[in-house]
């Protein structure tokens, strides 16, 4: 009679291999959901601060737009344009 053997089969080791991958593949899912998640979050971000930005200017430029009107009709010449500062 052969002595049994204290090891695990072949048959559980490749088992336990495959459930290995499968949890290693699952972390890898993950971990990358919550990437892109965050991602999302950030360009989400930018988007709603460009549009502040934006609105910004254009309510700027429409008051200065207003009040150079308001020059032209009163006989004042309007001011000259700012450069832009690098």
């Amino acid at each position: 009679m052969r002595p049994r053997q204290s090891s695990p089969s072949i048959r559980r080791q490749l088992l336990a291999l495959f459930g290995l991958l499968l949890l290693a593949g699952t972390t890898v899912l993950v971990i990358d959901e919550i990437a892109q998640y965050r991602a999302r979050q950030s360009l989400q971000s930018l988007r709603d601060h460009n549009r502040i930005q934006v609105g910004i200017s254009l309510e700027h430029r429409n008051v200065v737009a207003v009040h150079e009107r308001g020059k032209m009709a009163a006989g004042v010449a309007p001011a000259a344009r700012c450069e832009k500062r690098r």
